[in-house]
Protein backbone atom coordinates (compact mmCIF):
# COMPACT_ATOMS: atom_id res chain seq x y z
CA UNK A 1 0.00 0.00 0.00
CA UNK A 2 3.25 2.62 0.65
CA UNK A 3 4.58 1.76 -2.62
CA UNK A 4 0.73 2.73 -4.45
CA UNK A 5 0.78 6.13 -2.35
CA UNK A 6 4.35 6.30 -3.14
CA UNK A 7 3.80 6.40 -6.67
CA UNK A 8 0.64 8.45 -7.20
CA UNK A 9 2.57 10.86 -4.95
CA UNK A 10 5.57 11.07 -7.32
CA UNK A 11 2.84 11.08 -10.15
CA UNK A 12 0.80 13.96 -9.20
CA UNK A 13 4.05 15.74 -8.02
CA UNK A 14 5.53 15.33 -11.43
CA UNK A 15 1.80 16.47 -13.21
CA UNK A 16 1.80 19.89 -11.17
CA UNK A 17 5.33 20.44 -12.01
CA UNK A 18 4.60 20.07 -15.66
CA UNK A 19 1.48 22.07 -15.48
CA UNK A 20 3.27 25.11 -13.52
CA UNK A 21 6.04 24.61 -16.68
CA UNK A 22 3.38 24.59 -19.38
CA UNK A 23 1.39 27.88 -18.27
CA UNK A 24 4.51 29.83 -18.01
CA UNK A 25 4.24 32.05 -21.11
CA UNK A 26 7.22 31.99 -23.27
CA UNK A 27 8.90 31.24 -26.99
CA UNK A 28 11.57 28.96 -28.37
CA UNK A 29 13.94 32.01 -27.76
CA UNK A 30 12.64 32.19 -24.17
CA UNK A 31 10.82 35.34 -24.69
CA UNK A 32 7.77 36.16 -22.69
CA UNK A 33 4.83 38.27 -23.50
CA UNK A 34 5.01 42.09 -22.40
CA UNK A 35 1.10 41.25 -20.81
CA UNK A 36 -0.23 44.41 -18.81
CA UNK A 37 -0.86 43.27 -15.13
CA UNK A 38 -1.85 46.88 -13.97
CA UNK A 39 -5.89 45.83 -13.82
CA UNK A 40 -8.38 47.02 -16.29
CA UNK A 41 -8.99 50.41 -15.18
CA UNK A 42 -5.43 51.43 -15.65
CA UNK A 43 -5.21 49.53 -18.84
CA UNK A 44 -8.35 51.68 -19.74
CA UNK A 45 -6.24 54.84 -18.63
CA UNK A 46 -3.10 54.14 -20.87
CA UNK A 47 -4.73 52.73 -23.78
CA UNK A 48 -6.73 56.70 -23.54
CA UNK A 49 -2.87 57.99 -23.09
CA UNK A 50 -1.65 55.98 -25.90
CA UNK A 51 -4.56 56.21 -28.29
CA UNK A 52 -4.23 52.39 -28.99
CA UNK A 53 -6.50 49.65 -29.07
CA UNK A 54 -6.83 46.91 -25.84
CA UNK A 55 -6.48 43.49 -26.59
CA UNK A 56 -7.66 41.17 -23.67
CA UNK A 57 -7.18 37.37 -23.56
CA UNK A 58 -9.23 35.10 -21.12
CA UNK A 59 -8.41 32.32 -20.07
CA UNK A 60 -7.44 29.80 -17.11
CA UNK A 61 -4.79 27.60 -15.61
CA UNK A 62 -6.15 24.23 -16.55
CA UNK A 63 -7.63 25.31 -19.86
CA UNK A 64 -6.20 23.33 -22.30
CA UNK A 65 -6.84 25.38 -25.69
CA UNK A 66 -6.18 28.48 -23.62
CA UNK A 67 -2.53 26.86 -23.20
CA UNK A 68 -2.64 25.98 -27.50
CA UNK A 69 -3.67 29.31 -28.10
CA UNK A 70 -0.62 30.72 -26.27
CA UNK A 71 2.13 28.02 -27.83
CA UNK A 72 0.25 28.12 -31.54
CA UNK A 73 -0.27 32.21 -31.47
CA UNK A 74 0.53 34.38 -28.80
CA UNK A 75 3.69 33.54 -28.01
CA UNK A 76 4.82 33.57 -31.57
CA UNK A 77 8.15 36.07 -32.16
CA UNK A 78 5.55 38.77 -35.07
CA UNK A 79 2.28 38.31 -32.84
CA UNK A 80 4.32 39.27 -29.45
CA UNK A 81 5.54 41.84 -31.53
CA UNK A 82 2.53 42.98 -33.26
CA UNK A 83 0.73 43.06 -29.65
CA UNK A 84 3.36 45.09 -27.88
CA UNK A 85 3.81 47.86 -30.77
CA UNK A 86 -0.13 48.25 -31.50
CA UNK A 87 -2.34 47.36 -27.95
CA UNK A 88 -2.42 47.79 -24.44
CA UNK A 89 -2.27 43.70 -23.40
CA UNK A 90 -4.55 42.11 -20.61
CA UNK A 91 -4.06 37.93 -19.77
CA UNK A 92 -7.04 38.03 -18.18
CA UNK A 93 -7.44 34.91 -15.78
CA UNK A 94 -10.88 33.96 -15.28
CA UNK A 95 -10.87 32.26 -12.02
CA UNK A 96 -9.20 35.56 -10.18
CA UNK A 97 -11.72 38.11 -9.12
CA UNK A 98 -11.04 41.02 -11.46
CA UNK A 99 -11.03 38.21 -14.08
CA UNK A 100 -14.33 37.22 -13.11
CA UNK A 101 -15.82 40.46 -13.11
CA UNK A 102 -14.44 40.86 -16.60
CA UNK A 103 -15.68 37.85 -17.62
CA UNK A 104 -19.35 38.53 -16.46
CA UNK A 105 -19.17 42.29 -17.96
CA UNK A 106 -18.28 41.01 -21.53
CA UNK A 107 -20.06 37.67 -21.50
CA UNK A 108 -17.46 35.40 -22.38
CA UNK A 109 -18.40 31.65 -21.35
CA UNK A 110 -16.09 29.92 -24.08
CA UNK A 111 -12.43 29.73 -23.11
CA UNK A 112 -9.98 30.71 -24.59
CA UNK A 113 -11.54 33.94 -25.33
CA UNK A 114 -10.27 37.13 -27.13
CA UNK A 115 -11.55 40.93 -27.20
CA UNK A 116 -10.27 43.83 -28.35
CA UNK A 117 -11.64 46.99 -27.51
CA UNK A 118 -11.56 50.77 -27.74
CA UNK A 119 -9.49 52.67 -25.53
CA UNK A 120 -13.17 54.18 -24.30
CA UNK A 121 -13.31 50.19 -23.08
CA UNK A 122 -16.24 49.71 -25.96
CA UNK A 123 -15.91 46.42 -27.76
CA UNK A 124 -14.47 46.30 -31.45
CA UNK A 125 -13.92 42.48 -31.81
CA UNK A 126 -14.93 39.26 -30.02
CA UNK A 127 -14.12 36.02 -30.38
CA UNK A 128 -15.13 33.12 -28.29
CA UNK A 129 -13.15 30.27 -28.55
CA UNK A 130 -9.56 29.59 -30.20
CA UNK A 131 -9.15 31.73 -33.63
CA UNK A 132 -7.10 31.12 -36.36
CA UNK A 133 -3.75 32.96 -37.06
CA UNK A 134 -5.38 34.95 -39.85
CA UNK A 135 -8.62 35.61 -37.84
CA UNK A 136 -6.95 36.76 -35.02
CA UNK A 137 -5.08 39.31 -36.93
CA UNK A 138 -8.07 40.27 -39.20
CA UNK A 139 -9.47 41.14 -35.80
CA UNK A 140 -6.23 42.61 -34.51
CA UNK A 141 -6.22 44.70 -38.08
CA UNK A 142 -9.47 45.97 -37.76
CA UNK A 143 -9.44 47.35 -34.13
CA UNK A 144 -6.12 49.74 -34.93
CA UNK A 145 -8.28 50.93 -37.88
CA UNK A 146 -10.94 51.89 -35.54
CA UNK A 147 -9.25 53.36 -33.18
CA UNK A 148 -7.11 55.04 -35.68
CA UNK A 149 -10.52 56.50 -37.70
CA UNK A 150 -11.55 57.72 -34.14
CA UNK A 151 -8.46 60.20 -33.71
Amino acid sequence: MKIYISILVFILGGLVIGCKTASKATTKSGFVPDYNTIGYEKALAKAKKLNQPIFLDFYFDACFPCKVFDKEILNKPATVKYLKDNFVTMKVDVMKTEGSNLSDQFLMSIYPSVLFLSPKGDIIETHEGMPSHTEFFKMGDNAIKVVNKVQ
